[in-house]
């Protein structure tokens, strides 16, 4: 199952600097860099394009659920994949 999880710009900064205990600026940062990484390992062990939707199964904006429910979410539709 290809899952793509992405966050709206600011929440994805407002979670970073929670969780990190950063600046504004360090998070976006940081965010920017990581993405960047991703991109570049993904694109080049990959046939397709990073962050392309129809590259993935699913896609899930994580600004509109919390973590839990994503993890529930995810577990349900394996288990249905799994008896078809």
């Amino acid at each position: 199952l290809r899952v793509f999880l992405f966050a709206n710009k600011e929440d994805a900064i407002r979670r970073v600097m929670e969780r990190k205990q950063l600046t504004r600026e360090a998070a976006a940062e940081l965010i920017e860099k990581t993405n960047r990484q991703r991109e570049s390992y993904y694109n080049h062990y990959a046939s397709s394009s990073w962050g392309k939707a129809q590259t993935y199964d699913i896609c899930l904006n994580t600004s509109l659920m919390d973590f839990d429910s994503i993890v529930e979410s995810l577990a349900a539709l394996v288990l249905q994949l799994k008896e078809k």
